[in-house]
């Protein structure tokens, strides 16, 4: 029997999360991507571009079926009722505009 192929879609809303340790760190929820950066704009800008590059690749490989890539649930638990959510520029991948969702949490992070 032929596999079905589903259509590839991207997550309606991106979620973002920021965690201040000294320096930006700006995590894509839902592709797992990270970028570090001396200033929020400047985490945020990476982490835009680093989506976009992302998922462009993927799509014109052909490997839609591996681009969503979730953090691990340690990460989303980070979001609670009380995380501070904002609506962030949105992308523009494969000329499909996105919307963004920002949350912002404070924590010493330490690397592994």
């Amino acid at each position: 029997m032929p596999r079905i192929k589903k259509p590839f879609t991207l997550p309606m809303v991106l979620t973002n999360l920021m965690i201040h340790n000294g320096k930006h760190v700006a995590h894509s929820l839902d592709f797992d991507i990270v970028c570090v950066a001396e200033n929020e704009d400047e985490a945020w800008e990476k982490l835009s571009l680093a989506i976009k590059t992302y998922v462009e690749f993927g799509i014109s490989n052909g490997w839609q079926d591996s681009i969503i890539f979730p953090a691990p649930q340690e990460f989303w638990d980070k979001l609670t009722p009380d995380t501070p959510l904002k609506i962030g520029p949105p992308i523009l991948i494969a000329g499909i505009e996105r919307k963004v969702l920002e949350a912002e949490v404070s924590e010493d992070c330490v690397a592994a």
